[in-house]
C-alpha cells in the first residue's frame, strides 16, 4: 500500500503541477471554467450506472481465472452504453458535451479493466494524463482564442486515446474476439449482470459526486466570483485528498480478497482505517500551509480558508468513507446509499431554503455540505463495525 501511495504522489505530482500553473497563466474567469467542465466530466462517468463497479467485483468472485472473457464484455457493452448516453447529451446539450460524457465514460471502462488487473498505478493515469496535455496544449488559448468548452474537448480527446493505448499494451494484451463466445444475447446477458452488481454501489457514488456537484455550481451561479478561489482551493486540497483516495481505490480488491473470513476482513478494514488516518494528518497539514502562501503568491483572497475548511472537514470525511467498499462485502450497500441520500437530500434543502435568499454565504454554504458528508462517513463507517460485530456473533 504505502508503495502504491508513493507511487501515486509522483503520478498525481503533475496534477500539482497543473493545479500552480493554471490560476497563474489564465484569467480568473477561464480557469474556473476549465475546472468546472473537467469536474464535469467526471460525473458523466456514473452514466455506466455501475457497470464498471459491477464487473470488478464479478471479476474477484472468479478470481484466478481468466478476466479476458469478462473484460472484452465490459468493453464492448460500455461503448454500446457510453454512446447510447452521449446521444442523450448531445440532445440536451451540445455535441461538444455529448463527446466528453463518451470521452470520460470510455475512461472509466479502461481503468476497471487495469484495476481488475491489479496495475493500480497505470489504472490511475488518467488524470495525470489528461492534465499533463492540458498543460502541454495550453498555448492554444493564447494563440486560437479557443473557449474553455474546445480546449478541454481537444485535450480530453487526445488524453483519453494516450490512456486508452496503454491500457491496451500493458493491461489487456490479448483484446480480441478470437477464441472469445460472441453471442450478443450473452454478452448483454453478462452487462447487465455487471450493472445489477454494481448500480446501487454507483448510486452512493453519484450521490456523492452530485452532493459537491451541486455546491459547484450553487457557487458557480450565486458566488461566481468566489468559483476560482473554490477551484484553486479545491486543488490544493488534493495534495490531502490523494493519499485517501489511494486507500479507497485499493480497498475495494483488498477488503474483497478476505471476504470469506470475517476476522481477516475486519483486521484489514482496521488497518487501512489508522493507515489513512495517519496520511491525513500529515498530509492535511501540507495542505493548509501550502495554501496560506498559495493564497497571497496569485493574489487571491479566500483561498486558505477555504482549503482549511475543506481539509478539516472533508478530508476527514473521506478517511472514514475510505472503508465503503467493505459494504459491498458485507451486503449492506443499501444502508450506506440511504444515510446518503438522507444527507443529499437535507443539502440540497438547505440550499433551496436558505442560501437562495442569503448574500455573502459561501463558508456557510461549504460547512453545511463538509460536515453533512462528514456526519454520513461516520454513520457508514459505524455501521460497517456493527455489522461485522453481528456477523462474528
Amino acid at each position: 500500500m504505502i508503495k502504491t501511495i508513493i507511487g501515486r504522489y509522483l503520478l498525481f505530482s503533475v496534477l500539482g503541477i497543473e493545479a500552480l500553473i493554471l490560476p497563474y497563466f489564465l484569467d480568473k474567469n477561464t480557469y474556473a471554467e476549465v475546472e468546472f467542465l473537467k469536474f464535469t466530466i467526471f460525473l458523466m462517468q456514473f452514466s455506466l450506472i455501475g457497470a464498471a463497479t459491477g464487473f470488478v467485483v464479478k471479476a474477484i468472485d472468479i478470481k484466478n481465472e481468466d478476466n479476458t472473457n469478462l473484460a472484452f464484455t465490459l468493453l464492448l457493452g460500455g461503448m454500446l452504453h457510453a454512446i447510447l448516453a452521449s446521444l442523450l447529451v448531445y440532445y440536451f446539450y451540445s455535441w461538444e458535451m455529448a463527446l466528453l460524457c463518451f470521452l470520460g465514460v470510455m475512461a472509466l471502462i479502461f481503468e476497471s479493466i487495469a484495476k481488475v488487473d491489479e496495475k493500480y498505478l497505470l489504472a490511475m493515469s488518467f488524470k495525470p494524463i489528461f492534465s499533463l496535455i492540458v498543460l502541454i496544449f495550453l498555448p492554444l488559448i493564447y494563440l486560437f482564442e479557443i473557449s474553455a468548452l474546445k480546449f478541454v474537448l481537444i485535450t480530453c480527446v487526445i488524453a483519453t486515446f494516450i490512456y486508452s493505448s496503454f491500457i491496451l499494451k500493458f493491461s489487456f494484451k490479448s483484446i480480441g474476439i478470437n477464441g472469445l463466445p460472441f453471442d450478443v444475447r450473452i454478452k448483454l446477458n453478462v452487462y447487465i449482470s455487471y450493472i445489477r452488481q454494481g448500480f446501487m454501489m454507483n448510486i452512493a457514488t453519484v450521490m456523492t459526486f452530485v452532493f459537491f456537484y451541486i455546491d459547484r455550481l450553487t457557487i458557480k451561479n450565486l458566488y461566481p466570483e468566489l468559483l476560482p478561489d473554490y477551484s484553486l482551493s479545491f486543488s490544493i486540497m488534493q495534495l490531502t485528498i490523494v493519499a485517501i483516495t489511494t486507500f479507497s481505490y485499493v480497498n475495494i480488491i483488498s477488503f474483497g480478497k478476505e471476504a470469506n473470513n470475517i476476522h481477516l476482513l475486519e483486521k484489514k478494514i482496521v488497518a487501512s482505517f489508522k493507515k489513512c488516518f495517519l496520511f491525513y494528518l500529515i498530509m492535511g497539514c501540507f495542505s493548509i500551509v501550502f495554501s496560506f502562501y498559495a493564497e497571497k503568491f496569485y493574489g487571491y483572497e479566500q483561498v486558505f480558508y477555504t482549503t482549511t475548511l475543506m481539509v478539516t472537514l472533508f478530508g476527514l470525511a473521506n478517511v472514514f468513507s475510505s472503508l465503503n467498499s467493505a459494504h459491498l462485502y458485507l451486503g449492506t450497500v443499501k444502508v450506506m446509499s440511504g444515510f446518503l441520500f438522507v444527507a443529499l437530500a437535507i443539502s440540497w434543502s438547505l440550499n433551496q431554503v436558505i442560501f437562495s435568499s442569503m448574500e455573502n454565504a459561501y463558508y456557510l454554504l461549504l460547512a453545511k455540505t463538509y460536515g453533512l458528508f462528514l456526519v454520513f462517513s461516520i454513520l457508514s463507517s459505524a455501521f460497517i463495525f456493527y455489522k461485522l460485530h453481528l456477523i462474528k456473533k
